[in-house]
């Protein structure tokens, strides 16, 4: 494996890795170099790792205790141990032997203090600075954190439309809106409303850009939407007048409209929709009146002499109009705007409402932690915030740095700079093709413009040093040539050129010499076949075919863009008998280990309680950790009325070694290893990840762990690829960062001017009472804002083709994509080059490309 060393001459180290190219392998390395290379056996918690996702903390951590366990009992036989080992070995200066001593140590001390191993998700590593700076930020010490904001968004609009008719202000506010919406024959759904725009208060866009600004009142609404429909009108009548003059001079040269260039469709339909007030139409007009402006082609081909007599007067007359493009843009947004500003007003009953909900209960959404950092922190000297978490760290390693947005880039900052200064290392490791969290407020930007940015820093810029992981050790020699093609071809056609750099570094190495297939189909639709029903029946007779080579190991990952198609699909596929992964699999509650473990918990909390008991039992057999006959055991305990301990040593383990803990997660822990469970295991680390929030977060203040876990236990699951259903169906957002034997993805389309975003957030107005605005996007069209919507339009491609990326990158080993057919060509555009590809087979309307 060439997996780039940690020589550095540098410290502050970042690599750029496609999907597939050692990310994880190059994290762990960093991280065990460090602890290896320390006499002290405990220096792994002066090692901070932040990560985005808990899937990929769990799978950090899970790594850096194999790869400790391996070498602790000499097992270098394996290759992916065997290059660890060796890298490790030239860049600690130590022996394979030393390795495994020190390796032994550490995983002793690790397993002991498990809870101080700091490979953390972002917003858990905020929330610990957030709670030893409750008091400095304003909060209660026993503040609860609301995960999911929709909830809060819930009981903000609940809260609202409860007040309909009681609150007098607030009812004609929604009265008001509702009316104009319907007038202008919209959709009215004012709960719809109401979640979108306090789901947007939520985001960090609003933060930066005014959440302190003065927001427009009810009572200044009719003012405001005077003044914008006396702009509209005043522009509306100019354009007409110069419209009519135009007219006119045509009618009273005894000219129609036919003697001009193309007639009614051209200048002389121009002047006649000027003149009726069009102003959408006055600033786009189409090619045949701009052909007549710009070209000077005024005549049809009748070719009258009176056209030529008065050109230059419309020509004139033209000028004039077109010196009015500002004011009709700026118009043509009022119009806009005028349905908008009951909406606009509801922002700030909307943030009133949900501060006060907050407060009453005492819960912080997790965005709010960031922006407390940044308002009351911001001046903060990183060594107090350290002094503050009672843990200073050392070293600081980010995982998927594409995925970090403004303010939490700004909260880690401060890290790396001391870190820095210390002299210590740091790393950041990403893949700006494989940002596809925009919607969350991500900004690959902040990677691909490293180390500089908006807030450049000398020591940051000084100790900078970059590398490109270019060899992917996933995929066959198949999927990545085929990618390699692809994406060179995609971007290039489907992206803005602003967007060159980002897949710049785009081309791979093949270093697996396994065989591999990629399948590109079209699946035509005929006249009253449903294209996703044709797709499935398409995609299930390829899944069909696979299972009868492939089975039972076949390892297979349906993604579909949408959770609709997704859930359509997995549901098709349960109807016809096939293995599908379901939710109810992937549950903590469905794993035999947990089960024992929460029952153990039960027993010892009830030690004489003979039901508790009983279920400990019959879970001990479950995961055949007692043999013999059940039936016969459990009656004669039942009989005996053993407790717990008493029916434990009956078979034969020691009760002493079983001891109550301070809090659930450390009692997970030890009864794991009561009963010699491998923290390894998928449902057990997420079983640990959830005490251990439970109790930084102060749950047991409100209620006892058990009780949250009866409330919460029917969502808590694990990855799905950690599961061992044969055909694993998701979304492509889902599957980030997996990968699997074989992926099947319907791409039905792409298509420039589909927003990931819902809303533009605009400042410095400059009308009377509404300095900045949250308004949708489709308002922007022929605006002074369509810089706005361009912009959007252009991420929103990023984003679009970030997800395809995402999805092709998954297979190890073979790759299908089914897309939407029509006439003999996709339905998208963008995807046509294929067709171009000597590999591309017209009649089967498919291409192959085999390894």
């Amino acid at each position: 494996m060439n997996i780039v060393s940690n020589q550095m001459s540098k410290n502050f180290q970042a690599y750029k890795s496609s999907a597939g190219s050692g990310k994880t392998f190059t994290l762990t390395k960093f991280f065990l170099s460090i602890v290896l290379s320390n006499s002290d056996p405990t220096y792994f918690k002066k090692v901070l790792a932040i990560t985005f996702t808990v899937k990929a903390a769990a799978e950090m951590k899970e790594r850096i205790i194999f790869f400790l366990s391996q070498f602790s009992n000499s097992h270098f036989e394996n290759a992916g141990v065997k290059t660890m080992a060796n890298l490790l070995s030239e860049e600690c200066n130590i022996s394979k032997e030393q390795i495994g001593q020190r390796s032994k140590v550490i995983l002793s001390h690790l397993l002991q203090n498990y809870g101080d191993l700091s490979v953390l998700t972002i917003d858990k590593f905020i929330h610990r600075i957030v709670r030893s700076f409750a008091s400095d930020l304003g909060y209660q010490p026993d503040f609860e954190i609301e995960i999911n904001g929709s909830q809060l968004a819930d009981q903000v609009v609940e809260g609202i439309m409860a007040d309909v008719g009681i609150d007098d202000h607030l009812s004609k506010l929604l009265i008001e809106y509702s009316l104009v919406q319907s007038l202008d024959d919209k959709a009215w759904d004012i709960t719809s409303v109401l979640l979108s725009l306090t789901r947007e208060l939520n985001s960090e866009e609003y933060f930066l850009s005014f959440d302190q600004k003065k927001k427009l009142q009810m009572a200044d609404v009719p003012e405001t939407s005077a003044w914008l429909h006396e702009q509209i009108r005043n522009t509306e009548q100019l354009l007409s007048e110069f419209g009519k003059r135009a007219i006119d001079l045509i009618s009273d040269s005894g000219l129609e409209s036919t003697d001009f260039h193309q007639g009614k469709k051209g200048i002389a339909g121009f002047f006649d929709k000027c003149a009726a007030g069009n102003l959408e139409y006055a600033v786009n007009p189409n090619s045949y009146v701009n052909k007549s402006i710009n070209e000077g082609v005024w005549q049809s081909t009748g070719k009258h002499p009176m056209v030529l007599e008065i050109q230059s007067e419309l020509e004139r007359i033209t000028r004039e109009i077109l010196s009015l493009t500002s004011d009709i843009r700026n118009a043509i947004f009022y119009s806009k705007l005028t349905s908008q500003l009951y909406s606009v007003a509801l922002i700030g009953e909307i943030q009133s409402r949900l501060t006060s909900i907050k407060s009453e209960h005492n819960k912080q959404l997790l965005s709010d932690f960031y922006r407390s950092i940044s308002e009351k922190l911001g001046d903060e000297l990183s060594p107090f915030i350290y002094e503050r978490l009672g843990n200073r760290y050392a070293h600081i390693l980010i995982d998927e740095f594409q995925d970090t947005s403004i303010l939490q880039w700004s909260s880690l900052q401060p890290l790396l700079i001391n870190s820095l200064a210390e002299g210590n290392s740091t790393l950041v490791v990403g893949d700006a093709k494989q940002s596809i969290y925009r919607f969350r407020g991500s900004d690959p930007f902040q990677f691909v413009q490293l180390p500089s940015g908006s807030t450049p820093n000398f020591l940051l810029e000084s100790e900078y040093e970059e590398h490109i992981l270019s060899q992917n050790y996933r995929s066959s020699a198949a999927v990545v040539s085929f990618n390699n093609r692809f994406f060179q071809e995609l971007s290039t056609r489907f992206l803005p050129a602003q967007f060159a750099s980002i897949y710049s570094d785009l081309r791979q190495d093949v270093t697996q010499d396994v065989d591999g297939c990629v399948q590109y189909i079209g699946v035509e639709t005929q006249p009253g076949e449903v294209a996703s029903e044709k797709i499935f029946h398409e995609m299930e007779s390829s899944i069909s075919k696979l299972l009868k080579t492939n089975n039972p190991n076949l390892d297979l990952c349906v993604l579909f863009q949408k959770n609709k198609d997704a859930a359509n699909f997995a549901g098709h596929m349960i109807g016809l008998g096939y293995d599908v992964t379901s939710d109810e699999s992937l549950l903590l509650s469905s794993s035999p280990k947990v089960q024992l473990i929460i029952d153990t918990l039960r027993a010892m909390q009830r030690p004489t309680d003979v039901y508790h008991t009983q279920k400990v039992i019959s879970r001990l057999y479950q995961n055949e950790l007692i043999k013999g006959d059940y039936h016969q055991f459990a009656n004669s305990s039942k009989v005996d009325r053993l407790n717990i301990k008493q029916a434990l040593q009956k078979v034969g383990y020691d009760p002493k070694k079983l001891r109550e803990h301070a809090n659930a997660f450390e009692g997970i822990a030890h009864i794991s290893s009561f009963y010699n469970f491998s923290i390894s295991d998928p449902y057990l680390r997420k079983l640990l990840d959830f005490a251990l929030l439970f109790h930084e977060n102060g749950g047991y203040l409100d209620e006892p762990f058990l009780d949250r876990w009866d409330k919460e236990s029917g969502t808590l699951s694990i990855d799905s690829s950690a599961s061992s259903g044969s055909i694993k169906v998701m979304t492509i957002h889902k599957s980030k960062g997996l990968e699997f034997k074989n992926v099947m993805i319907y791409l039905p389309e792409l298509k420039v001017g589909r927003n990931t975003k819902d809303y533009a957030h605009l400042d410095n107005l400059d009308i009377p009472n509404l300095d900045s605005a949250i308004v949708p996007f489709n308002t922007l069209k022929n605006s002074p804002y369509e810089h706005v919507l361009e912009n959007e339009q252009d991420n929103s491609a990023l984003d679009l083709c970030n997800q395809v990326y995402v999805a092709f990158t998954r297979a190890s080993e073979n790759l299908s994509v089914f897309s939407n057919y029509k006439k003999g060509h996709f339905q998208s555009e963008p995807l046509r080059f294929i067709e171009g590809w000597e590999e591309w087979t017209s009649t089967e309307q498919s291409l192959i490309l085999c390894s």
